[in-house]
Formats: C-alpha cells, structure tokens, sequence
C-alpha cells in the first residue's frame, strides 16, 4: 500500500504564512486558514528526496547547532524539502529533537537510520553517528540493488526460452511431424514425445509443469538464503548494538544506562534481549556471561569481551568487534555477488 503526504500552505490569525508538511490530514493545523493543500505520493524519488535533505542537515550540523541549521536550510527550494524543514523547525519549537522528527514521518526514512539517531543524540555525536548510519544504509540499498540487477538478466531469459518453447509445441514440431509423415517416414522418437505430452496435457499443462518445477527448486534455494540470511542479519544487528554501545561508553555513560539507550537502535524483538542482558548485568555477572545468549554471539566475541573487560577496555572492544562484524557482513555480500554473476 502506497503512503502519502499533505503539504500544507495557510494563514494564521496574525496573517503569517505557515507551511508544514503532516502524514494524516486531521492532524493538520486546524487554527491556519488554508490556501493550498497538496497530497503527495510517496515513491523512491520523494525517499531519495528526504534522504539528500537529512543528509545536508548532518553535514551543516558538524559547524552549526540544529536551529542555526533549520535557518540555513530555509534556502532550500523544492517543496518537499521546504517542508520537511519547517516540520523540523517545528518540533524543535516543541521541545523535541531531530530523531523525533524523523520519527515523526516513517514512511520517509528508514527505521535503521532513525534508531541510529536516537543514540546519536544521547552521545552528542549526531554529525559522526548520523552520516555514517547513511552511509550504512546506501551500501546496503546498493547491495540489493546489484541483486535486483544481476537476477534480471536470467530472468528474461527464462522468459524467452519459454515462448520459444511454446512456439515449438505450437508449430515447429506439428509441422516437422506433417513433413514426415507426407514423406511416409518414421519422426524421430523426441518428436513422437512430445507431441504425445502435447496431446496429453496440452501446451499450457506442459508450461506448467515446467515453472512448477523451476518453482520448487528456486523455493528450495530461498529456503536455504533464508536461513543464512537469517545467521547473516543477527550478526549484523548484534554488530550495530556493539557499535551504539560502544559509542555510549565512550560518551561516560555507565553501561546499565548504556545499555537501556543502545537497545533503540535495534528492532523491537532485540530489547527484552538487552533488557535480559542488562538484569544479568545487575545480578553481580560480567559482561561477557550477561551476552552470551544473544543471537549472533560466538565464543570468540566472547572472549574478546571478557579480555576487554579484564583490561578496561570495552568500549574500545566493542567498537572493534563491531568494524569486524560489518567487514565479515560486507564479504559475504560480496560473496553473493560473484555468485550471482556466474
């Protein structure tokens, strides 16, 4: 299902212009006078949009505090980035902050980059944290893209030998058989055989059939993607955590409090996980064993965080296991590639 937008350009009662952009139209200022409302469609185009406009507003924010950047950005143009920045400058008036504005339009930006952000603000490093989730984030987009790419070509092929296949039952083969048989010769034994299928199941059973087969065996390969993807995406979630939560430590916060914060940056089925790991923090257990049962963890990592423990250094760890972790992931990616070109 497609979402869409309002844009929304009215009069308030001391005749100021106010425009703004909303995701439901009863949540529309209902005080302004309207002078225009537009509704727009949400593509990858307006994505692509808004992720160029977050992207401007990271970089401006390495030299400028968010509410000098909402004034910088006002020189923006396009309506839909004018509007996003009013809805940001907005917010801000409200007490809130950039992730809850983000927050605030899902159907815009990706739920990865908003969680990210969330942790950003509590490290104060949302230029650093911010633009390196984006740059995550379009590797990832660019990885499934090449996917998409590399598939279609077989794709079409199979598509092409079909209707050639389907020109030979209808056609070729019933002529080739009235050619032997007004030269009162014997057809070959393939030609025999298909036309008795032909004649049997006909031609669109025999299509069928074939697609049938290359369904089970294309459903059997994505079984098996499946359950490696499945191992691939909780290595990569337990990286992300790492990364978040060493970013915390490295901000002073203590790590029950770190942990509480670095639990948004993953999806909603990862925090009772760090909810158990922070009890078992609580308990008196050290880190390592508190992780132990998280999906993704090997007893290698967990070494590496009981030495980063004893040596004090785990904020410096998690930080390294986390670079290790997306470099395995990118490799696999990698992987994949090659194996879809050949």
């Amino acid at each position: 299902m497609l979402s869409r937008l309002y844009l929304w350009e009215g009069v308030n009662a001391s005749s100021q212009k106010c425009h703004g952009i909303s995701i439901h139209k009863a949540i529309i200022p209902s005080h302004l006078v309207m002078q225009s409302l537009k509704v727009i469609w949400i593509f990858q185009r307006q994505k692509n949009i808004a992720l160029r406009w977050l992207k401007h507003t990271l970089q401006l924010l390495e030299h400028h505090s968010l509410s000098d950047t909402c004034q910088l950005l006002r020189s923006l143009k396009h309506p839909l980035s004018a509007a996003l920045t009013q809805h940001l400058y907005s917010t801000l008036e409200e007490g809130h902050t950039l992730s809850d504005a983000l927050n605030q339009l899902p159907c815009l930006f990706p739920a990865s980059i908003r969680r990210c952000l969330k942790i950003a603000e509590q490290c104060n490093q949302v230029h650093t944290l911010g633009l390196q989730s984006m740059a995550d984030y379009e590797q990832q987009r660019s990885f499934k893209k090449s996917i998409r790419q590399k598939l279609s070509y077989p794709v079409l092929l199979f598509i092409a030998v079909l209707f050639v296949f389907i020109g030979l039952l209808e056609y070729l083969i019933p002529s080739m058989n009235d050619l032997y048989q007004d030269t009162q010769l014997k057809p070959p034994a393939i030609i025999h055989s298909l036309l008795t299928i032909r004649d049997h199941l006909g031609s669109i059973g025999i299509i069928v059939a074939i697609i049938a087969s290359l369904s089970i065996t294309l459903l059997k390969y994505h079984w098996q993607s499946c359950l490696k993807h499945t191992k691939s995406y909780q290595s990569y979630l337990l990286g992300e955590w790492m990364h978040c939560l060493s970013h915390l430590l490295l901000a002073s916060i203590p790590l029950p409090i770190g942990l509480s914060h670095a639990a948004f940056a993953l999806p909603s089925s990862w925090r009772k996980k760090c909810e158990s790991v922070k009890a078992t923090l609580l308990q008196g257990h050290s880190f390592s064993k508190a992780t132990r049962d998280l999906p993704g963890m090997t007893p290698l990592l967990e070494e590496s965080l009981t030495l980063g423990e004893v040596n004090n250094t785990l904020a410096n760890t998690l930080s390294f296991l986390a670079r290790q972790l997306r470099q395995n992931l990118i490799a696999k990616q990698k992987r994949m590639l090659k194996k879809t070109q050949t």
